[in-house]
């Protein structure tokens, strides 16, 4: 924060960022219907999780309201030198891709989610391609290790741990 204390771009997009994972923890809690007691009078294995993704919303919604108010009195919201905007695509499609996910899991069931889910963040964490256009002989690699992922994670859950998945 600058001295007088003007806040930063960053500052703002900690607060959206807090918020928005929050938001994703809950959603797919909600979603779950393992993790959902309407019945018990125990608060369920759902709670702890709940509480700590209602502090941490509650932190980001927090600093949204303060970097907002010290902008609205500077009447000014500086750039921060270190921070670009574009740092921010990851992470949100990271968010989006989740929320994808977990609305596809019961639709599509495990195999197909997550065989999709895996290609796409292949793609997308893939330094080596970032900017070129990607080959066919690339996503057929992505596409390959995207299989290897959702089989390993199948045959760990199912037979490992001896969690079914959907």
């Amino acid at each position: 924060m600058p001295r007088n204390g003007t806040p930063l771009r960053s500052e703002l997009a900690l607060g959206i960022i807090l918020v928005m994972v929050a938001a994703v923890g809950v959603y797919s809690i909600v979603l779950d219907p393992l993790l959902r007691d309407d019945v018990a009078p125990d608060p369920g294995p759902a709670f702890f999780p709940l509480v700590l993704l209602a502090l941490l919303g509650c932190g980001g919604l927090l600093q949204l309201i303060t970097v907002t108010w010290r902008a609205a009195s500077a009447r000014r919201l500086l750039p921060d030198p270190e921070f670009q905007p574009r740092l921010m695509l990851v992470p949100s499609l990271l968010i989006g891709s989740l929320l994808t996910y977990a609305w596809a899991l019961p639709r599509a069931g495990y195999f197909a989610s997550t065989l999709a889910f895996g290609i796409v963040w292949l793609a997308i964490s893939d330094r080596r391609a970032a900017g070129q256009t990607r080959s066919i002989h690339r996503w057929l690699l992505y596409g390959l290790e995207g299989l290897v992922i959702a089989l390993a994670l199948f045959v760990i859950f199912r037979y490992a741990i001896r969690i079914p998945l959907p």
